[in-house]
């Protein structure tokens, strides 16, 4: 039997059966679940931030790393810069992070 099934016999169509309960009270120790399952999906939703943080971080340090590598070996000077930020931006690479200002900085 299906769960709408059984849901349709408990309730009937319309009236109310001894079946069902009438008072549908919570028990006394539901808040504090509630309370405890919230911040536990709070802790876990932080969590995942920083997690997702640090390894941006640490993507754009080894990017801005690559950069200058190849600056210093190329032996080109600050006017690298801006090109190279039109250039991450215009492949599609990022989310505007990759500005001008960002990547000469």
């Amino acid at each position: 039997m299906t769960p709408a099934a059984v849901w349709g016999r408990l309730v009937g169509a319309g009236r109310h059966d001894e079946t069902v309960p009438r008072d549908l009270t919570l028990p006394p120790d539901y808040a504090a679940l509630l309370a405890d399952l919230k911040n536990q999906v709070r802790a876990a939703q932080l969590r995942a931030h920083r997690v997702v943080n640090t390894d941006l971080l640490t993507l754009y340090w080894r990017i801005g790393d690559a950069i200058r590598t190849w600056q210093e070996k190329a032996g080109w000077g600050a006017k690298a810069g801006p090109r190279k930020g039109r250039v991450l931006a215009g492949q599609g690479a990022c989310d505007g992070s990759f500005g001008v200002a960002g990547v000469v900085a």
